[in-house]
């Protein structure tokens, strides 16, 4: 969901370049499209070699790999077409960048509403300055955004600050998944909203 449609004109560009690169794509500089699929082909290579991949990772060869795509459409198009589209291209663009500027300036919303966990969870966090909060089970980039809200992090118990974790401290946990996260014995939720809940020891 994240490279279609551009991933066939892609694909097609690397194949095109094998076959025509001894003669090149008419007045397309061999060079720059080499160095493109050389730039592209290098990095999913070396992601490839990782574990973890997510979209954003893909950012590195995005625009090599347009710059391919738009090689091979700009080959496989015949010409007739192709001079009325180079006629038609400052029309379009006009077209795009107005209704995008009236877009953004529209009162619609695209995305999702923010989950109302974090903001529940950092509001508590402000408001008990005193109390200790650590992490159960959270993820790095949602402890940054717990930072960012309330000026401070979830601590890690086992580390140089909390080896363990206080009698009085508070635990965050979130959902990421379908299921909801099993609280260790003796804890009880003191708030939960949306994907986020806080948990403290019992007596």
């Amino acid at each position: 969901e994240y490279h279609w449609p551009w991933l066939v004109a892609a694909v097609g560009g690397l194949v095109g370049w094998v076959i025509h690169f001894p003669r090149g794509f008419g007045r397309i500089d061999r060079r720059g499209l080499a160095m493109g699929v050389v730039w592209s082909v290098c990095w999913l290579t070396l992601l490839s070699v990782f574990p973890d991949k997510r979209p954003r990772y893909g950012l590195m060869f995005y625009p090599t790999l347009a710059i391919v795509s738009a090689v091979w459409l700009f080959d496989v198009v015949p010409g007739g077409v192709r001079r009325g589209l180079v006629r038609a291209a400052p029309v379009v663009v006009g077209c795009v960048v107005v209704g995008a500027v009236a877009f953004a300036l529209a009162p619609v919303r695209v995305n999702r509403p923010a989950d109302p966990g974090f903001g529940a969870v950092s509001s508590w966090m402000r408001e008990h300055p005193e109390r200790v909060v650590m992490a159960g089970s959270i993820e790095s980039n949602d402890n940054g955004r717990l930072y960012l809200l309330a000026g401070r992090w979830a601590q890690r118990e086992g580390g140089e600050a909390f080896p363990e974790a206080p009698d009085d401290a508070a635990w965050v946990w979130v959902d990421y998944g379908a299921d909801k996260v099993e609280l260790p014995e003796g804890h009880s939720v003191v708030l939960e909203s949306g994907v986020a809940r806080l948990s403290e020891r019992g007596d």
